[in-house]
């Protein structure tokens, strides 16, 4: 969707004005009951408008379709969907319905008297305080060594996950972030190499071109489990 730039300001949508990345006041009262701007049913419709609009100004002859339209033919390409990410040489994934947002970086800000080594401080995200945590720590990796060029060329990627490991909610650097996969449960290949996969991922996925070929799908509550244990 195409934005007027001398326009932009003056035509703010509300959740940037009175809502949750606003700063106007009186702030907005659907808040009182959603709690937050994306459980709200503006925000839903205008996520969809700009989606529909997106796909029928770059492709042509799809101007008739409406947004129920491009969810059913999302479908057809699987009943699943993941965020691929990478930490080093390993390619992970988390289902999509987990992933809070993908952020920037932002300051950590320490916290106080803090010794879990998982633990390396809180962050704000999107006006929200979240753990951020080390899970290169955490899920115990090891990374092969790699040259300077190749340090610098990844580095240029590194996103924050911000994350519902359904007992919280926590937030973790990664190398690089791929675009949401989706997929048939069938396609799962159960079969994990090493104890570490077998105790933390649910299984794993190939697919060659837009990110790395096994792609191995968190285990989000056992993770959950391992965190817990690192706080006695």
């Amino acid at each position: 969707m195409k934005i007027n730039q001398d326009t932009a300001f003056d035509n703010k949508p509300c959740w940037r004005k009175n809502g949750v990345w606003g700063d106007e006041k009186p702030r907005c009262e659907k808040l009182k009951v959603v709690e937050h701007c994306r459980n709200c049913d503006v925000f839903e419709q205008a996520a969809r408008a700009v989606i529909v609009d997106d796909v029928t100004e770059n492709h042509p002859g799809n101007e008739t379709l409406t947004f129920d339209d491009l969810v059913q033919r999302q479908r057809l390409s699987g009943d699943k969907s993941i965020l691929p990410f990478r930490l080093g040489q390993y390619c992970f994934a988390i289902p999509a319905t987990h992933i809070v947002t993908v952020h920037d970086h932002v300051p950590i800000h320490s916290i106080p008297f803090n010794l879990n080594p998982v633990v390396n401080g809180v962050v704000a995200v999107n006006h929200e305080i979240f753990t951020f945590i080390n899970i290169v720590e955490l899920l115990s990796l090891s990374f092969a060594e790699k040259t300077d060029g190749q340090a610098i060329v990844r580095g240029l990627y590194k996103r924050i996950l911000v994350v519902d490991f359904d007992s919280r909610i926590m937030a973790f650097y990664v190398d690089e972030v791929y675009p949401i996969y989706r997929y048939f449960h069938q396609a799962v290949n159960e079969e994990l190499p090493g104890d570490f996969f077998q105790t933390l991922s649910q299984g794993r996925l190939s697919k060659e071109g837009t990110w790395c070929d096994d792609s191995h799908i968190l285990d989000l509550e056992k993770i959950a489990d391992k965190f817990e244990n690192t706080l006695f």
